[in-house]
């Protein structure tokens, strides 16, 4: 039952403190230590709040403080005290109504007593009782605080099993600061200050309880210092493989600490981006990237704004400065950090988006460009009238080139003894010969100028940065400080010239320009000759009309009058994309809208009313639903048409399908995620795998001589578990990146499996069948044993953790031939013969969703702690390794199968190995040459070899080697050597002593990873090869192998 008398806790939100208290549960036990009674109520008032909330019944036992004051915090902590008394949810009683009950203080009394609490508030309907005490009234003679402390200990056994969250109350000036500290050991979770923290110091009542309390304190004391010291060491591992994340994204990551903004961390992309090293950053403020001072100012107030609208990022293109010099356009994300609701630190993430921003003003400059024409057209296509047209189109191109006049000069005769100006279009401050309505005598110059456009091809300009200079008197005249100006030739009709002033500044015509105004200058002739001759216009409507049928976008034009459209003329091409046809869509207006998917309406809505107000808009990307239920993503294009008061007249439109454009670009993203966490992976494997073999190595050797009664024996077996799990991991990341160390083998996929049949069970357990279903005819397979064991577990663990309770899991083997149609439905196929390995299970299945994700490393969907996310990442990257493909599919609640294509191995000599198994603890007695350049590692195998029984010879450099094998008097049998040295590489040390000893065998080892060492040839059938890290057994085995083989 929830009392009613509550606000809401909205109204009274109390920071950090509020959140931690919400988050307790039923058995949680805490003590509270205050010095004030504003730090006493600021937590006890909340706790109760939540409590009457959430239906729980709530006692208040008062000592220190009446239980008017009581009532008074409640009050003012939005608590109707009044209303939950009545109700029953709420009392507030002194220490004499409850622990002093019967006069006097009995620890397991008052177990008992709560308990009949707890047991009447569920009587009453309540979920549970919550509690909170002042315990300073074991201060008083009758009670010592011995009793207390006995009290709480116990309570920790009571808690667990009883529907009760309470709060002891420790005043620290009322307290002996060693009755604090035992108060404190005797609760899991401590309140000081404003958070709710767990006690690490916790002691279980087993332990405060006992005579043996000092000696077991001293047992937990250490124990407490090694788990926080495993804790340090994992937390900087954390650090290390964060800084190495890091530095392999491609953009800049800056974090700048607050209050003082300066800079405490950059990626190695930053050095890139900035061309400054580290040392030269960090410590110094984030101004010294900006190409003008002046913008820091501005973008620091935008994040203030932005944090004090409650936004904590921001995302803005900046003008960026290089260390030499050279500024760029960078998009910075900025995020802030926060600690204890404050913000410490900004991380901003920097992209540099130079050829980005010279694209996007590319395609503004292009879309000026036939926003510019669709304008001209426009003018020229809306009157009949050749005067009008004209002048539309001055002041048309007056706005669109923002000049200070244009004008026409007709006819341009530069024989002629004058010129006039019939029609001209200026600013009021710039009146030319037009609207002086004079005649202009053809001077030289003028007549220079005539000639020189009536030959080009295309616009001249006149002036600043030209080779052409201005006609002295007509500049001067009329105020000319630059022009531009281009031939119109009808066919019917004689030249005449269209002209730009600019007589405000020296303008330089740009280059895109020139192509606009060459353009206008080219349609006029057209318009023109359109006016001049109506059929040529015929002529040239049907042409267009042909162009505009033939394109694949969908174009549209709509008409619009008073800010309302009234009018939608589709192209034929919009029956392709979308399904309909031109006339449906006349027949319903509003049939392009319900094409829309439902989730874009919204923001189609708003697109259409920002284009009816005349606001320019950039192009907009969303998806539609085809008649035939397809959903297609198309982008979106839209050229607007004012009149020269700026009131829209129409727009028009261009829908492009770019479906097939998206699909790629995520396949793309995808690649480079997966090949970054490749490349990370093969780039620390050597050095992980020459660590973990010191580790592995020397916790074996250091198992053998410790007696397994000793203490220190069981945490020498973890040490070399969690190496070994280290090493499982390291394998699986170079499996998943395509780089695992193998020896392929040619197999029979169905023996293979039948050899794992029996681990397999044992993995799965009995309430899950196992059905194998091995297919005839099964070509031979070219693979690693390993990894197919590999890929067999993973899917099998995988399997076993969708099934709940009972279930089957069946693994089958056909042989399959692909064509190409088959190929074209299933990318990453290739034409071919296969062998199909398929397993499935009937568990739980997956959605979509996660089948999206379901190769990516690291992704997984099992609790924290039971799975790291490589299993399936590691059966793809060894699947991808044997040039093979792998298809999933799965439903929610029909289960999942995965089916792995391997292609078939062909050969006519090549047979399938037999296995000839040798004791995991083979001794000899043989003289070994060990050559290994790293000197824990030499030192490690040569300890295991002499363990072993045999003699070695240990040596850092081959050249040692040699002269070591040359001074020694007896037989080297075996030569051990690592695979990448400083001086020579492993192979060319074998083959120099081959020349001493004709009969001596080798065996290589590597921490590297396959495509480092492939190139030695020690991966090569025939040759013995040992991945560090590894055991001693291995070792044994391997060496054993070596020298008992029948190869050099």
């Amino acid at each position: 039952m929830t009392h009613q008398a509550v606000t809401t806790t909205a109204d009274h939100e109390g920071g950090r403190l509020t959140d931690d208290i919400g988050r307790l549960q039923v058995h949680d036990h805490l003590c509270l230590i205050y010095k004030t009674r504003e730090e006493q109520f600021a937590a006890v008032v909340p706790f109760m709040r939540l409590g009457l909330e959430r239906g729980e019944k709530c006692l208040y036992i008062a000592d220190e403080n009446t239980s008017a004051v009581v009532r008074a915090a409640m009050e003012a902590g939005g608590i109707d005290t009044a209303a939950a008394l009545k109700s029953g949810a709420l009392s507030v009683l002194s220490t004499r109504d409850a622990y002093l009950k019967d006069g006097y203080f009995d620890p397991d009394m008052m177990i008992r007593l709560l308990g009949e609490a707890i047991a009447a508030a569920k009587a009453e309907g309540f979920t549970a009782l919550r509690a909170t005490g002042e315990m300073t009234w074991a201060l008083g003679n009758e009670i010592g605080v011995e009793r207390l402390l006995e009290y709480e200990s116990k309570l920790n056994s009571f808690f667990p099993e009883n529907n009760i969250v309470a709060i002891c109350q420790f005043n620290r000036h009322r307290f002996a600061p060693e009755v604090i500290r035992e108060a404190i050991l005797t609760h899991p979770m401590v309140i000081h200050g404003e958070k709710v923290c767990k006690n690490f110091y916790f002691v279980p009542p087993d332990e405060f309880c006992t005579t043996a309390k000092a000696a077991r304190g001293v047992d937990r004391l250490l124990r407490n210092i090694r788990e926080r010291e495993a804790a340090e060491e994992t937390l900087r591992e954390h650090e290390e493989h964060l800084t190495q994340l890091m530095n392999t994204l491609c953009d800049g990551v800056v974090m700048v600490r607050l209050p003082n903004r300066l800079i405490e961390y950059v990626n190695r992309a930053t050095t890139v981006i900035f061309g400054y090293s580290p040392e030269e950053m960090i410590g110094r403020p984030t101004q010294m990237f900006y190409a003008d001072g002046a913008g820091y100012a501005p973008y620091t107030q935008r994040l203030q704004d932005a944090l004090a609208q409650g936004r904590n990022q921001l995302t803005a293109e900046l003008e960026l400065r290089r260390k030499d010099g050279q500024t760029f356009w960078g998009e910075v994300r900025t995020t802030f950090l926060f600690r204890e609701g404050q913000p410490s630190a900004v991380i901003g993430v920097i992209r540099d988006i130079t050829e980005r921003k010279r694209a996007a003003e590319e395609r503004q400059a292009h879309l000026w460009f036939l926003q510019s024409m669709d304008r001209v057209n426009r003018v020229l296509q809306g009157t009949n009238d050749l005067e009008q047209m004209m002048n539309d189109v001055l002041d048309a191109i007056l706005a669109i080139f923002d000049c200070d006049r244009a004008w026409l000069v007709y006819p341009a005769d530069p024989d002629a003894a004058s010129f006039s100006v019939p029609m001209e279009c200026t600013r009021p401050e710039f009146p030319g010969g037009g609207s002086l309505k004079v005649e202009v005598p053809m001077d030289p110059d003028s007549a220079a100028v005539i000639r020189t456009v009536r030959a080009s091809s295309g616009p001249v300009r006149f002036g600043p940065e030209s080779v052409h200079p201005l006609p002295t008197e007509i500049a001067k005249r009329f105020s000319i400080q630059s022009q531009i100006a281009i031939v119109i030739n009808p066919k019917v009709d004689k030249p005449s010239i269209l002209g730009l002033h600019q007589c405000s500044y020296p303008r330089v015509w740009t280059p895109g320009e020139e192509r606009l105004f060459q353009e206008i200058g080219r349609r006029l002739t057209d318009g023109l000759t359109s006016l001049l001759a109506h059929r040529e216009l015929r002529k040239s409507e049907n042409r267009y009309r042909r162009i505009t049928e033939g394109l694949t976008d969908y174009q549209y034009s709509v008409r619009v009058e008073s800010g309302r459209p009234v009018e939608t003329i589709h192209s034929p091409a919009c029956a392709t994309m979308t399904g309909y046809t031109a006339e449906e869509f006349a027949a319903d207006p509003y049939l392009w809208f319900r094409i829309v998917a439902p989730e874009d309406r919204e923001l189609i809505q708003e697109r259409v009313q920002h284009i009816l107000a005349g606001e320019d808009i950039p192009p907009i990307e969303h998806r539609i639903l085809r008649k035939d239920g397809a959903v297609r993503w198309v982008c979106d294009t839209t050229i607007m048409l004012k009149n020269g008061s700026g009131q829209l007249l129409s727009y028009d439109g261009v829908i492009e399908d770019i479906t097939e454009k998206l699909v790629l670009e995520a396949q793309l993203r995808q690649a480079q995620k997966m090949e970054s966490v490749g490349r990370l992976a093969g780039g620390v494997a050597h050095d992980f795998n020459n660590m973990l073999g010191v580790i592995i190595g020397y916790t074996e050797l250091a198992l053998e001589q410790v007696d397994p009664a000793q203490p220190l024996f069981p945490p020498l077996q973890e040490i070399h578990k969690a190496a070994v799990r280290s090493a499982d991991l390291t394998r699986q990341l170079l499996a998943f990146a395509r780089k695992q160390t193998v020896i392929p083998q040619v197999l029979d996929l169905n023996e293979i499996v039948e050899g794992m049949l029996k681990m397999l069970r044992r993995l799965i357990g009995e309430d899950i069948h196992l059905a194998w279903l091995p297919g005839t005819g099964v070509w031979p397979v070219k693979v690693d044993p390993s990894q197919i064991d590999q890929i067999l577990a993973n899917l099998c663990v995988n399997a076993r953790d969708a099934i709940t309770g009972t279930g089957k899991i069946t693994i089958e083997t056909h042989p399959v031939i692909f064509n190409e149609a088959f190929c074209a439905d299933h990318p990453g196929a290739v034409p071919g013969e296969y062998v199909l390995l398929t397993m499935s299970d009937d568990g739980c299945g997956m959605n979509q969703e996660t089948l999206g994700k379901l190769f990516e490393p690291f992704f997984t969907t099992k609790e924290m702690g039971k799975g790291t996310g490589l299993g399936l990442a590691t059966v793809y990257g060894i699947v991808k390794q044997n040039l093979g493909f792998i298809t999933v599919s799965s439903e929610r609640g029909h289960g999942t199968t995965f089916r792995i294509y391997l292609p078939r191995h062909v050969t006519k000599t090549e047979t399938m190995p037999e296995k000839s198994p040798v004791s995991s603890n083979a001794r000899g007695h043989e003289t070994i040459l060990l050559v290994e350049d790293e000197p824990a590692i030499l030192d490690m195998v040569r300890l295991m070899l002499e363990k072993l029984g045999y003699r070695v010879l240990a040596t850092l450099t081959p050249s040692e080697a040699i002269r070591m094998v040359k001074k020694h008097a007896g037989e080297v049998h075996l030569l051990i050597t690592d695979v990448i040295m400083p001086e020579m590489n492993g192979r060319d040390l074998a083959n120099k002593l081959i020349a001493l000893y004709p009969e001596i065998r080798y065996l290589f080892m590597s921490g590297y990873t396959s495509d480092v060492i492939a190139h030695h040839s020690v991966l090569n059938e025939g040759v013995h090869f040992m991945q560090k890290p590894f055991s001693m057994q291995a070792l044994a085995a391997k060496v054993r192998v070596a020298l008992d083989s029948n190869s050099v």
